[in-house]
């Protein structure tokens, strides 16, 4: 096949790539801060540090003969711009942009609550079960979930702006009943009410995180992170 010849090859299944909101309902930079920041600043959970502690049979001591950070961190290497400095100036633009901003750009990047959502339950028990309902129902039943799969429809009615329109609707009362049965009466017109709204206040949200990203004092250069002493010459050293 040439290369400017676009026909797929028989028997190959093409995929379709997953679509991507409008460049002003998204932002590289917001969804980095928002998704990965607290992780790339090397924030991580406790438990496996005090598993870790508990095996080697308790506390100890000593200093680590590497450095503490990573050159993906620092920004060392092959990285241009290092997570430390990026997280730093999206940290500034976010103070920029102020609270209420940032609270709905949080939102347009994160997913709403798991009670809102399809997956609601996970497969997971919601309360112990009592001795008596172990002796009686045996150990597989007791180990059974109590919450089960329950479709709500928000992603599929909202996508990912469902978070956002779920706070920013007129009743979210109502639509989260429209999004249960989308074809009944006028839930369709609530659904596209409450995304249009969502639409809106995202797009009106990016334009001031972007505002605020040109405000803040861009990321620095190396050369601009970095002291170089003097050299040091024994010669000319004072006595």
């Amino acid at each position: 096949m040439a290369d400017g010849d676009a026909t797929p090859l028989a028997g190959v299944t093409e995929t379709k790539r997953p679509r991507r909101a409008p460049e002003e309902h998204f932002d590289a930079d917001a969804e980095w801060l928002v998704l990965m920041g607290d992780s790339a600043m090397g924030e991580r959970g406790t438990t496996g540090g005090t598993i870790a502690v508990l095996e080697h049979g308790g506390q100890f001591t000593g200093v680590p003969n590497t450095d503490l950070y990573s050159d993906q961190q620092i920004g060392w290497g092959k990285t241009v711009v290092g997570s430390v400095e990026k997280h730093r100036w999206l940290c500034e633009a976010r103070r920029i942009c102020g609270p209420e901003c940032w609270a709905d750009i949080v939102l347009r990047y994160t997913a709403p609550p798991a009670a809102l959502r399809s997956d609601e339950g996970f497969g997971a028990r919601d309360f112990c079960p009592t001795s008596e309902d172990i002796e009686k129902l045996g150990a597989i039943e007791a180990s059974k979930p109590t919450a089960f799969h329950t479709r709500r429809g928000t992603e599929a009615q909202l996508g990912e702006f469902a978070a956002l329109a779920l706070v920013h609707c007129e009743n979210a009362g109502k639509l989260i009943v429209a999004c249960l049965d989308p074809n009944v009466g006028k839930h369709s017109r609530v659904i596209g009410a409450a995304r249009r709204k969502a639409l809106e206040v995202s797009s009106a949200r990016h334009r001031e995180w972007r505002a605020a990203k040109e405000q803040a004092r861009h990321p620095r250069r190396l050369s601009e992170r970095r002291a170089l002493l003097p050299v040091y010459d024994p010669s000319e050293a004072e006595q």
